[in-house]
């Protein structure tokens, strides 16, 4: 209990004098007081990892990338804080009265100017982590520029919400077509036997066989999410179509089954009848 009124007592304390030394005058510039103050400006702040990261940020933004170890010593000390505050209970009160302080001094033309350059790194990083994300996950590029538009603007919010719908869509029925090309080119039994199920379907509800990959993996996601979905209503069409697909599933390659998990059967549904 002492530590925590410690820790909050020290926060006030640097608050008073902070509002005493600086009042409403601008930070210093190329200084860590403006550093912290820009870091100050795009709070709060909910854990010690996003407070980290933005108070590098605000020393890239006054100093530049190449000069960031310079202050790497002090970055840890207010890290260790961060911390402290955070095991004693009070990192969200202390970060705030810290900001409430800091943002006494957020005024000024060299301020302006680290918190563009903030933005300006806050964009950068954003769409760097992006396109390490579409190129591992293999996302069209089309609908990889799109997500970059989404940040840094340059397409219409219409036009991104288009192509990004498109492209889930396309990918959700390359999916089904993958699937039912497997079942309806497979020779093992546990192909056969969830074929044979999704045929019997097909022949009752739409008087025709599924004769097609789209038709007949199209059915199989129906019946997945039926099964889901109803599983306390029609517990037996569950658990039988669950028997099924499960024995099938055994089957699957690891690097194929890969592909139907990266999006769930849920998804695929929704994208293709746009069911949200």
């Amino acid at each position: 209990m002492g530590q925590i009124i410690a820790g909050v007592v020290g926060v006030a304390l640097i608050v008073f004098i902070l509002f005493r030394l600086f009042g409403r005058r601008g930070p210093k510039p190329n200084s860590r007081e403006l550093a912290i103050t820009v870091w100050a400006a795009f709070g709060p702040y909910e854990s010690v990892k996003d407070a980290e990261e933005s108070l590098r940020r605000g020393i890239r933004a006054v100093f530049g990338e190449s000069n960031l170890n310079e202050h790497a010593d002090w970055i840890n000390g207010h890290v260790k804080n961060f911390r402290m505050w955070e095991t004693s209970g009070t990192f969200r009160q202390s970060i705030e009265f810290m900001r409430r302080g800091l943002l006494l001094s957020a005024v000024g033309p060299e301020f302006e100017a680290a918190c563009a350059k903030y933005k300006e790194n806050a964009k950068s990083d954003a769409l760097h982590s992006l396109d390490k994300i579409t190129k591992e996950f293999g996302i069209p590029e089309k609908e990889a520029r799109a997500m970059r538009a989404s940040i840094d603007g340059s397409m219409p919010a219409q036009e991104i919400h288009e192509v990004i719908e498109a492209g889930q869509k396309e990918r959700a029925a390359r999916i089904v077509r993958s699937i039912g090309e497997d079942l309806l080119n497979s020779s093992l039994d546990e192909a056969a036997n969830l074929r044979g199920f999704l045929q019997q379907l097909s022949r009752e509800f739409k008087g025709e066989e599924a004769t097609t990959p789209e038709t007949l993996g199209w059915i199989y996601v129906q019946c997945f999410k039926y099964a889901n979905d109803k599983a306390d209503s029609e517990p037996r069409f569950a658990k039988n179509f669950h028997a099924l697909n499960d024995a099938w599933e055994a089957t699957i390659p690891k690097d194929e089954k890969e592909l139907y998990d990266v999006m769930p059967y849920e998804d695929i549904f929704r994208d293709l009848t746009g069911n949200r």
